[in-house]
């Protein structure tokens, strides 16, 4: 399966893989299908980023939680007792990007 064509917000090539017959991952997908107008919203992440814009918090993505502790994050609780949840993607590719170890796609 090749990899997923988007960039990250860093500007690096994404290291996930394409979906099955898509050019992008899950969380790049989901930026790439609505094409509608943006609703901006900043926030500050607590996981020790500054703020944060998220394009369109109407476009969100699955994504499942790893961790054993609770982790929050701009608004978001994680727990072991709910792994996957749904958050805007700009989240998602920051969860996945800058935590591995505690956030992976919910495919």
């Amino acid at each position: 399966m090749p990899n997923c064509k988007a960039l990250t917000k860093a500007g690096e090539p994404c290291k996930r893989l394409a979906l099955p017959g898509q050019d992008f991952c899950a969380i790049h997908a989901a930026a790439h299908s609505n094409n509608e107008e943006s609703d901006v919203v900043t926030t500050t992440l607590s996981a020790g980023g500054g703020p944060v814009q998220f394009i369109n918090k109407n476009r969100t993505v699955k994504v499942r939680y790893i961790g054993n502790g609770t982790y929050w994050v701009s608004g978001f609780e994680f727990s072991p007792r709910e792994r996957i949840h749904e958050v805007p993607y700009e989240l998602a590719d920051y969860l996945i990007e800058q935590v591995p170890e505690l956030f992976e796609p919910a495919e």
